[in-house]
């Protein structure tokens, strides 16, 4: 009994040390449109350090269907926001370099809403290329789906195929042999050209990623 009543407070004070931690961070939220005002889905936001800290300080989400994102739990400090690819982002308000970028400084329990790409002319399809080892059967496919969409491309003679023109999201890789036998490779979060190795029966990326 004695030790039960001791542990309570020990929680409590548990407890209120994580909401301390939680209401010491930061939140930046806003949209991404065209240049015609439609919201864009899909694409990656990102916080970025302006003192060049390394990339577990940043943090990322992507736009929904209406182009709206939020980015929670930033810890105080002074903030890039990019949207796009990692490899060519755009930096807010919708410069393509650092040097016109708007700096977001984030504080204690701040939100800074509204911020807002309005022009953003940054890619939105990327593609997909890799090789399958062993080289499979001729006449062996790969495909992409994703909602009512399907694309398909044949592997050829090396084992090599490439997708182009990718929308970004989620998509799930398929392959399907001559004999009509089909599998499940796994899904992919497309945000940016990717690179794939397919062996036995699943995939990883060039680089060694899973």
């Amino acid at each position: 009994m004695i030790r039960r009543i001791q542990m309570i407070p020990t929680l409590g004070l548990v407890l209120a040390f994580l909401l301390q931690g939680l209401a010491s961070l930061g939140t930046v939220s806003g949209l991404v449109l065209s240049p015609t005002g439609s919201p864009i889905g899909n694409v990656r936001v990102s916080v970025v350090p302006v003192d060049g800290a390394t990339a577990t300080s940043n943090r990322s989400t992507f736009t929904d269907s209406s182009g709206r994102y939020q980015i929670s739990g930033i810890p105080p400090g002074r903030y890039y926001v990019t949207a796009g690819p990692s490899s060519d982002p755009s930096f807010l308000p919708g410069t393509s370099t650092r040097n016109n970028a708007e700096v977001v400084i984030v504080t204690t329990g701040s939100v800074k809403a509204n911020a807002d790409f309005k022009n953003y002319t940054g890619r939105t399809a990327f593609s997909i290329k890799g090789r399958v080892i062993p080289p499979p059967p001729v006449g062996t496919t790969l495909a992409l789906s994703y909602g009512a969409q399907l694309l398909r491309e044949t592997v050829d003679s090396n084992g090599s195929f490439e997708f182009s023109e990718v929308p970004a999201g989620t998509r799930e890789l398929g392959i399907t042999l001559p004999s009509g036998r089909a599998s499940s490779l796994g899904n992919i979060r497309l945000e940016d050209d990717i690179s794939l190795v397919v062996l036995g029966g699943c995939f990883r990326m060039e680089d060694g990623s899973a």
